[in-house]
């Protein structure tokens, strides 16, 4: 896939502002406030928030960015997908709180919420892991349906 790097330290790649400059020579990310998680395999930080494919428009590639404004584009992925009555409940906590509250919720697995959960795999080399899984359980606590992010 073709494209460019469309967002860097969380500021547009060609914004050489002063405030941009900081941010990049400072490796800070500025949706955690700290130094960017993003690595290369040699621990170089990468910086990279976002891509931008010669096709399409620009693509989200850092899953930080979905921590922004307490985890916004989560509730709003739920909400078109499973409907905007449903409570975000750490996956680990999720059945508990469907059960014990007779109600059903969306179970959230991902950074800061259970963990990322791993895919099988094709084979006994490498593995995959989705940044983020929205589950629908029911009131029961019984999965009804899921999206991978």
């Amino acid at each position: 896939m073709a494209g460019s790097i469309f967002e860097f330290f969380g500021y547009r790649a060609d914004d050489m502002s002063d405030v941009a400059r900081h941010a990049a020579d400072s490796e800070t990310c500025p949706i955690s406030g700290t130094t960017c998680q993003k690595t290369f395999n040699d621990g170089v930080v990468s910086g990279v928030c976002a891509v931008k494919p010669m096709t399409s428009g620009p693509v989200i590639c850092c899953p930080i960015r979905l921590y922004a404004e307490d985890y916004r584009i989560l509730s709003d992925i739920a909400g078109r997908v499973f409907g905007p009555e449903l409570k975000l409940v750490a996956g680990r906590e999720s059945v508990e709180y469907s059960t014990r509250h007779q109600e059903g919720c969306v179970a959230v697995f991902g950074k800061g919420w259970g963990g990322e959960l791993r895919l099988p795999q094709k084979s006994i080399k490498g593995g995959y892991f989705v940044d983020w899984v929205l589950a629908r359980l029911n009131s029961g606590g019984e999965l009804q349906e899921f999206v991978a992010v």
